[in-house]
């Protein structure tokens, strides 16, 4: 038996990633040292697979999930194969797209759809064929094969020697193409120097060859990143008014209670909305292990631990709703909470000028929009201000609900007394 290196955080991130994933009655699970599906064997269904060692000579007619060191595949997927390891190595034919995410992946088969790499070499050898697109971010990026679709490559040495039926986006420290290498569409290479792309003789490139400058690249992606800040900042706070003025319309009394409320005791409206955020928090990681519990169950119903499988998928089915619940309800007053602080803020500006200002005004609501929204972008603070923002209004809200629940709960008892 080989030696196998713990999983990276890749790994860990994929387990969470296929607890996520929806369990459906067309799904199997096989876990161990060693996973084997011979070349008489065929998988009617998804195959989900957490092992030291995966090897698929047989048929699966659905996707492959593979968390092992190293995955083999010689035979035939009829869907797509997600991998994650150390090692990958394809010789066989994937209907669908390809995803690796590990150390080395070796391609030297056929792949339907989309090669997405992410690691430390990747080699799809002279003989592959890549029906669609390539996506790879690697040390060591070797392109022998045969890809119909477009390349995006970035890696420390990208070298390409097979055929590009699209574009070639390349960036690299050094950048080879060997023949019989042939670019049926555009080739355009990012590297520090223009003459760090290397042309041998017999390459064809047949649309246009395009340098750029890193230098230029980053300046025009921080322009458009600039812009985009500011698209969806001017969103953010469109859209914080609307949701304000319909939360002012639709819910009054609560509002104008939970204003009161961080007026009069904004210390214990910070104390509630450090409980609620705690609150908020345990309902997230009780969620997170719920949709985990599900992929667990489903495994040990395949075992010997079926009656224990059997415990947790239901516990997990229940905790599912209740938790989700509780972390969509506790997201939404933290978001409102802002719109509480807004108000109070508002009126503080707006009463000196006009007495006649209520609390729910919704000139004093964009204004005090504008405040905060301006002390949440400032440089350093701004995450503090809005994590207080947040804890200080939502604990406003609570409170507010709180005593006007009490309020209807006294009005009632006292129409009954009468």
């Amino acid at each position: 038996m080989k030696n196998h290196r713990p999983l990276s955080l890749a790994g860990i991130l994929a387990v969470i990633a296929l607890g996520l994933a929806p369990a459906t009655p067309a799904t199997t699970y096989q876990s161990g040292d060693s996973v084997l599906i011979s070349p008489i064997h065929e998988i009617a269904d998804d195959f989900y697979s957490l092992s030291g060692e995966t090897r698929v000579d047989g048929i699966i007619t659905g996707d492959l999930f593979s968390i092992s060191s190293e995955t083999t595949i010689k035979g035939n997927i009829l869907g797509s194969a997600n991998l994650v390891g150390r090692y990958g190595d394809h010789s066989g034919s994937v209907d669908g797209s390809l995803r690796f995410f590990g150390e080395r992946l070796t391609v030297a088969g056929r792949v339907g759809g989309s090669v997405l790499f992410l690691g430390m070499k990747l080699v799809i050898s002279q003989g592959s064929v890549v029906e669609k697109d390539v996506n790879a971010s690697g040390a060591v990026i070797d392109i022998g094969g045969n890809v119909l679709g477009n390349t995006t490559c970035s890696g420390g040495t990208v070298r390409v020697s097979g055929q590009i039926g699209g574009d070639a986006l390349l960036r690299g420290d050094k950048i080879i193409l060997s023949p019989p290498a042939v670019i049926r569409g555009n080739l355009v290479y990012t590297t520090e120097k223009k003459d760090q792309l290397t042309l041998e003789p017999g390459v064809t490139v047949i649309g246009a060859t395009t340098w750029k400058n890193p230098a230029e690249e980053k300046k025009s992606e921080h322009e458009s990143t600039l812009l985009k800040d500011i698209a969806c900042r001017v969103a953010d706070f469109l859209a914080a008014f609307l949701f304000g003025v319909i939360i002012i319309s639709l819910f009054k009394p609560y509002a104008e209670e939970a204003v009161a409320q961080l007026r009069r005791r904004s210390t214990v409206s910070a104390s509630t909305g450090l409980l609620g955020a705690l609150g908020l928090l345990l309902a997230i990681v009780v969620l997170v292990l719920s949709l985990i519990g599900t992929l667990l169950g489903n495994i040990l119903l395949s075992s010997n631990w079926a009656i224990v499988g059997v415990v947790v998928l239901v516990f997990s089915t229940l905790m599912i709703p209740i938790s989700s619940f509780v972390t969509v309800s506790g997201a939404v007053v933290f978001y409102t909470g802002k719109i509480v602080v807004a108000l109070v803020l508002g009126t503080l500006i707006l009463r000196p000028m006009r007495r006649d200002v209520g609390s729910l005004n919704k000139w004093a609501l964009l204004w005090g929009l504008v405040i905060v929204h301006i002390g949440v972008a400032l440089p350093y603070v701004g995450l503090v201000v809005l994590l207080l923002v947040a804890l200080v209004g939502a604990g406003a809200i609570m409170l507010g609900v709180h005593n006007c629940r009490r309020g209807v709960e006294k009005a009632k008892t006292a129409s009954s007394a009468n």
